[in-house]
């Protein structure tokens, strides 16, 4: 997918009219993904307690603060979004492959992607989790702090991104998206 202003060029529309419909796109593939999650999985969110109870929690630090959870639901690769309010899930723990976090409150919520991790959950895990963030953050960097006041939607972005990086669908499925609004 082109940028806002390679689109905006060669489709000959104003840059901000291509960056509205980036945005409700945006929209679109972070609501598409949430009820996908809710479907495969019961719920979009963990409760934040999960973190604290994670295998692997003592290397994150000790004012580390949980972001999302990295899970695999079928071939996809999702994230589960933190919240001190969410229900208890119906899967098990040990489906988790680990979690983004931030090193501590300010970067969690200057969202500083210099101080985000991925912590695996296992030698297992690592070769999904720790890719998988990775291709994440590039993507944002690419943004260059846009990705800020919408943050979850950037994630889902991703997140769409990177599952279908290899079916080459995204085209057609944003399209789609578009269209139905």
């Amino acid at each position: 997918m082109d940028g806002t202003a390679d689109t905006a060029e060669a489709l000959k529309l104003n840059i901000k009219t291509v960056q509205k419909y980036f945005s409700l796109l945006r929209e679109n593939l972070a609501k598409h993904a949430r009820l996908n999650l809710i479907q495969q999985l019961g719920s979009d969110t963990l409760p934040t307690s999960w973190f604290e109870s994670f295998s692997q929690r003592s290397a994150c630090g000790q004012q580390a603060q949980p972001l999302a959870a990295v899970t695999k639901a079928g071939d996809n690769l999702n994230l589960l979004l933190a919240s001190p309010d969410a229900a208890q899930p119906a899967f098990q723990e040990s489906a988790l492959l680990g979690w983004l976090y931030a090193l501590d409150n300010e970067s969690k919520q200057r969202i500083n992607l210099d101080r985000i991790h991925c912590q695996s959950r296992d030698s297992d895990s690592i070769t999904l989790a720790v890719p998988f963030w990775r291709f994440i953050k590039q993507g944002l960097i690419r943004y260059q702090g846009g990705f800020r006041h919408h943050f979850h939607q950037y994630l889902r972005e991703m997140e769409f991104r990177y599952n279908d990086r290899q079916k080459q669908r995204g085209p057609d499925i944003c399209l789609h998206f578009l269209a139905s609004e």
